[in-house]
């Protein structure tokens, strides 16, 4: 029961994570598109050029 509570923990915070880095990415790449694109794209640089 112990072991399984520390998987569920492990799962939701793995699931927090990637929908933070979507929104993240959705709201840059939807910033980026206007005329004010200089911090949302280096803000996009910062969490997404690990590639």
């Amino acid at each position: 029961m112990f072991l399984l509570k520390i998987v569920a923990i492990y799962a939701f915070s793995i699931l927090v994570a990637v929908s933070i880095n979507a929104l993240l990415y959705v709201e840059c790449f939807r910033k980026s598109k206007s005329k004010d694109s200089v911090y949302p794209s280096s803000l996009h640089d910062i969490f997404y050029r690990r590639e």
